[in-house]
């Protein structure tokens, strides 16, 4: 089965958050590619990787400068949305015997500009 790439808008106006952190952007697009497969868990978006994207996207005051460590990430939204958001590292783990996944992971950090 293919992959489809589609782009996921994390975050909105936090009126509270804008005034504090100025005038940078008021969204995350992250760049997600997906499978669904019922073998492969990490290659489609859970809602629960959604809603820790827009916790991480809400307190990003507080993300800055941090090492983040996300395990079990499948397709790696809340870590892509650290490492845009300037966290000191980010690493993103997965299953080790699951190499699509990990090289899914990868593939995400290139399109979304993430080292």
């Amino acid at each position: 089965m293919l992959a489809s790439s589609s782009v996921v808008v994390i975050g909105g106006v936090d009126h509270e958050q804008q005034g504090e952190l100025g005038a940078e952007a008021t969204a995350c697009e992250v760049v997600v590619r997906e499978q669904a497969q019922p073998e492969a868990f990490g290659l489609y978006v859970w809602p629960c990787s959604i809603a820790l994207a827009e916790y991480v996207w809400h307190h990003r005051a507080e993300f800055r400068g941090l090492a983040v460590l996300e395990l079990g990430a499948g397709t790696a939204i809340p870590s892509v949305v650290a490492g845009k958001l300037g966290c000191r590292s980010v690493t993103i783990t997965d299953a080790e015997h699951n190499h699509q996944v990990l090289a899914n992971c990868r593939e995400l950090c290139r399109l979304n500009a993430i080292e």
